[in-house]
Protein backbone atom coordinates (compact mmCIF):
# COMPACT_ATOMS: atom_id res chain seq x y z
CA UNK A 1 0.00 0.00 0.00
CA UNK A 2 2.84 2.68 1.16
CA UNK A 3 4.75 1.69 -2.03
CA UNK A 4 1.71 2.35 -4.50
CA UNK A 5 0.98 5.82 -2.22
CA UNK A 6 5.27 6.35 -2.87
CA UNK A 7 4.89 5.58 -6.57
CA UNK A 8 2.36 7.96 -6.93
CA UNK A 9 3.88 10.37 -5.31
CA UNK A 10 6.87 9.77 -7.18
CA UNK A 11 5.92 9.87 -10.34
CA UNK A 12 3.69 12.98 -9.84
CA UNK A 13 7.10 14.72 -8.98
CA UNK A 14 8.41 13.69 -12.56
CA UNK A 15 5.27 14.72 -14.03
CA UNK A 16 6.04 18.42 -12.20
CA UNK A 17 9.30 18.20 -13.10
CA UNK A 18 9.13 17.82 -16.75
CA UNK A 19 6.36 20.47 -17.34
CA UNK A 20 8.66 22.86 -15.39
CA UNK A 21 11.56 21.86 -17.80
CA UNK A 22 8.80 22.48 -20.83
CA UNK A 23 7.88 25.57 -19.63
CA UNK A 24 11.85 26.58 -19.74
CA UNK A 25 11.89 25.47 -22.86
CA UNK A 26 9.60 27.22 -23.84
CA UNK A 27 10.90 30.66 -22.06
CA UNK A 28 13.88 29.62 -23.76
CA UNK A 29 12.69 29.97 -27.59
CA UNK A 30 11.03 32.93 -26.67
CA UNK A 31 14.65 34.94 -25.92
CA UNK A 32 15.98 32.95 -28.89
CA UNK A 33 13.57 34.35 -31.08
CA UNK A 34 13.67 38.00 -29.49
CA UNK A 35 17.53 37.95 -29.77
CA UNK A 36 16.81 36.60 -33.53
CA UNK A 37 14.71 39.31 -34.63
CA UNK A 38 17.22 42.21 -32.81
CA UNK A 39 19.87 40.50 -34.93
CA UNK A 40 18.22 40.77 -37.87
CA UNK A 41 17.05 44.14 -37.10
CA UNK A 42 13.07 43.11 -36.90
CA UNK A 43 12.47 45.60 -34.27
CA UNK A 44 8.67 45.37 -34.68
CA UNK A 45 8.66 41.16 -34.36
CA UNK A 46 11.09 41.71 -31.47
CA UNK A 47 8.63 44.26 -29.60
CA UNK A 48 5.77 41.74 -30.02
CA UNK A 49 7.79 39.53 -27.76
CA UNK A 50 8.06 41.84 -24.85
CA UNK A 51 5.56 42.98 -21.99
CA UNK A 52 6.49 46.57 -23.46
CA UNK A 53 5.78 46.11 -27.45
CA UNK A 54 7.94 49.60 -27.93
CA UNK A 55 10.01 48.54 -31.28
CA UNK A 56 11.83 52.35 -30.75
CA UNK A 57 13.21 51.67 -27.14
CA UNK A 58 14.28 48.01 -28.42
CA UNK A 59 16.15 49.93 -31.45
CA UNK A 60 17.04 52.22 -29.72
CA UNK A 61 18.69 51.16 -26.41
CA UNK A 62 20.59 48.35 -28.99
CA UNK A 63 21.48 50.22 -31.93
CA UNK A 64 25.03 50.11 -30.91
CA UNK A 65 25.18 46.43 -30.63
CA UNK A 66 22.77 45.49 -33.74
CA UNK A 67 26.29 43.65 -35.01
CA UNK A 68 26.98 42.18 -32.41
CA UNK A 69 27.02 37.82 -31.83
CA UNK A 70 24.41 36.74 -28.94
CA UNK A 71 25.08 33.96 -26.70
CA UNK A 72 22.59 32.85 -24.56
CA UNK A 73 23.71 30.93 -20.79
CA UNK A 74 22.12 28.33 -19.10
CA UNK A 75 18.39 29.46 -18.23
CA UNK A 76 17.37 29.85 -14.59
CA UNK A 77 13.99 28.97 -13.46
CA UNK A 78 12.95 31.86 -10.78
CA UNK A 79 9.66 31.57 -9.89
CA UNK A 80 7.18 32.65 -12.16
CA UNK A 81 10.64 34.07 -14.49
CA UNK A 82 13.35 32.49 -16.42
CA UNK A 83 17.13 34.69 -16.48
CA UNK A 84 19.24 33.23 -19.04
CA UNK A 85 22.80 35.20 -18.86
CA UNK A 86 23.11 36.46 -22.22
CA UNK A 87 26.72 37.83 -24.03
CA UNK A 88 26.77 40.15 -26.66
CA UNK A 89 30.17 39.66 -28.47
CA UNK A 90 31.30 42.41 -30.96
CA UNK A 91 32.10 41.21 -34.21
CA UNK A 92 35.56 41.48 -33.41
CA UNK A 93 35.73 39.55 -30.49
CA UNK A 94 37.46 42.48 -28.41
CA UNK A 95 34.32 43.39 -26.65
CA UNK A 96 31.27 41.66 -24.90
CA UNK A 97 28.54 43.19 -23.24
CA UNK A 98 27.17 40.84 -20.14
CA UNK A 99 23.06 41.27 -19.18
CA UNK A 100 20.45 39.15 -18.19
CA UNK A 101 17.82 38.04 -20.81
CA UNK A 102 14.49 38.33 -18.21
CA UNK A 103 11.73 35.96 -19.33
CA UNK A 104 8.01 36.30 -17.49
CA UNK A 105 5.25 34.39 -17.20
CA UNK A 106 1.90 36.25 -18.55
CA UNK A 107 -1.86 35.14 -19.11
CA UNK A 108 -0.04 31.55 -19.77
CA UNK A 109 3.29 33.13 -22.74
CA UNK A 110 5.98 34.01 -22.27
CA UNK A 111 7.36 37.33 -22.86
CA UNK A 112 10.76 39.42 -22.40
CA UNK A 113 10.56 41.87 -20.16
CA UNK A 114 12.83 44.21 -21.50
CA UNK A 115 12.90 46.91 -19.33
CA UNK A 116 13.55 44.94 -16.94
CA UNK A 117 16.80 43.87 -18.69
CA UNK A 118 17.80 47.71 -18.93
CA UNK A 119 17.56 48.40 -15.72
CA UNK A 120 19.66 45.47 -14.77
CA UNK A 121 22.22 46.44 -16.96
CA UNK A 122 22.02 49.76 -16.17
CA UNK A 123 22.36 49.44 -12.40
CA UNK A 124 25.11 46.90 -13.01
CA UNK A 125 27.07 49.22 -15.06
CA UNK A 126 26.66 51.98 -12.36
CA UNK A 127 27.81 49.60 -10.11
CA UNK A 128 31.08 49.08 -12.21
CA UNK A 129 31.68 53.01 -12.60
CA UNK A 130 31.36 53.32 -8.86
CA UNK A 131 33.83 50.97 -8.59
CA UNK A 132 36.16 52.67 -11.12
CA UNK A 133 35.61 55.64 -8.99
CA UNK A 134 36.56 53.99 -6.03
CA UNK A 135 39.59 52.55 -7.11
CA UNK A 136 40.85 55.38 -8.45
CA UNK A 137 40.19 57.58 -5.74
CA UNK A 138 42.02 55.60 -3.83
CA UNK A 139 44.77 55.37 -6.44
CA UNK A 140 44.82 59.50 -5.84
CA UNK A 141 44.92 59.76 -2.34
CA UNK A 142 47.75 57.42 -2.75
CA UNK A 143 49.52 59.49 -5.08
CA UNK A 144 48.84 62.61 -2.66
CA UNK A 145 50.10 61.12 0.24
CA UNK A 146 53.53 59.86 -1.53
CA UNK A 147 53.80 63.86 -2.59
CA UNK A 148 53.07 64.80 0.59
CA UNK A 149 55.84 62.57 1.91
CA UNK A 150 58.38 63.84 -0.26
CA UNK A 151 57.98 67.33 -0.02
CA UNK A 152 57.84 66.78 3.84
CA UNK A 153 61.48 65.07 3.07
CA UNK A 154 62.75 67.87 0.86
CA UNK A 155 61.23 71.16 2.05
CA UNK A 156 62.52 72.35 5.34
CA UNK A 157 59.80 72.68 8.72
CA UNK A 158 58.84 76.24 8.87
CA UNK A 159 60.15 77.91 11.53
CA UNK A 160 57.55 79.16 14.03
CA UNK A 161 56.52 82.32 14.32
CA UNK A 162 56.90 84.50 17.63
CA UNK A 163 54.22 86.61 18.95
CA UNK A 164 55.22 90.47 19.01
CA UNK A 165 54.71 92.12 21.97
CA UNK A 166 53.13 95.60 21.95
CA UNK A 167 53.75 98.26 24.43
Amino acid sequence: MWLRLLNRSVLTLLVIALAGCDQTGKAEQVANEFWQFVQTKDYQQAAHLTLESDPAFIQTTLFLYRNYEVILGNPKRVQHRVIIPTQLVSPSGEKTINLLTIITLKNDHWHIEYKSMVKAFMGGLKDRIQDKIDDSSDWLDQQLDDWQDLLDEILPEPEPEIPQQTA
